[in-house]
């Protein structure tokens, strides 16, 4: 429960207390090392369990390639997932080609996350296919792209997240009417991103001097700013003034200039700039 929950001190108190850990008391570190973002902790607690004895099974190996993943640990992936059988006793199941793809995505390696999705001993399935889009919309490639999105939205049409990535990959090749026909698709089939709330606490003392207005003002604009990185990610409603369009914009000379997409795009004239 602590391990889930990233409280990782109380959950690394818990497990030295048991005389002899399983293999689930050390997979469930491990897990909970990897998944909040303590790649190296979870990696050197696999060495550990390895000298104690415990053997690894299926979820664990899926905790330890999760940190490779976030550690950029490729050689070091492929040799667990050439040897998770041969050396541990454990069969490689889709869960774990998977991970190695998203690992090959993450880093860049398309080619060698294509060439493993087409010789694996498994069909890929929606993950593979997401995994291979994910790393073409962060690295630019929109030829493999296309190819990933179409084989994802063939097996999962109504899966929100396809689409959103579909999205970034035109935006970020400066595909703009193309990206705006992902959100028209969307919309057509009553598809919406699901809302995901966010909590900024930004401390100010309202001080009545020049200074402290200043001040004031500065933490308006980061709160514009982080707003309008918001909108960045997929634009919601009216923000800014803005209904059912996505604002590109950046910042030049003081001024923000945004591009935009189906809609005309103004700052609002009485939002703090």
């Amino acid at each position: 429960m602590y391990a889930k929950c990233g409280i990782l001190d109380y959950a690394y108190r818990a497990f030295e207390s048991i005389d002899k850990p399983d293999s689930v008391a050390w997979t469930a570190l491990i897990a909970g090392c990897a998944y909040h973002g303590n790649a190296s902790k979870a990696l050197s607690l696999f060495k550990r369990m390895l000298a104690s004895g415990a053997r690894p099974n299926a979820i664990t190996f899926v905790a330890v390639f999760n940190a490779c993943s976030h550690s950029g640990l490729i050689s070091e992936a492929k040799q667990f997932l050439e040897t998770m059988s041969s050396k541990y006793g454990v069969d490689p199941t889709i869960d774990h080609y998977d991970c190695m793809i998203d690992i090959y995505s993450r880093a860049g390696q398309l080619d060698e996350a294509f060439v493993l999705m087409k010789t694996k001993p498994f069909e890929p399935d929606v993950m593979s296919w997401k995994s291979l889009l994910g790393g073409c919309s962060i690295h630019r490639n929109f030829e493999l792209g296309k190819v990933a999105a179409e084989k994802l939205l063939e097996l999962d049409p109504q899966d929100t997240a396809a689409y959103i990535l579909l999205f970034n990959l035109h935006a970020s090749s400066g595909n703009w009417q193309e990206a705006a026909n992902v959100r028209k698709l969307m919309a057509e089939r009553d598809l919406r991103k699901e809302d995901v709330n966010w909590l900024l606490e930004i401390p100010i003392d309202f001080i009545t001097s020049d200074q402290g207005n200043a001040l004031v003002d500065e933490d308006f604009r980061v709160l514009a700013s982080f707003a309008l990185f918001q909108t960045l990610l997929w634009p919601a409603g009216d923000i800014f003034g803005v209904k059912d369009a996505a604002l590109v914009s950046s910042q030049c000379k003081g001024e923000w200039k945004g591009a935009e997409i189906g809609a005309k795009c103004k700052w609002r004239p009485d939002f703090p700039r």
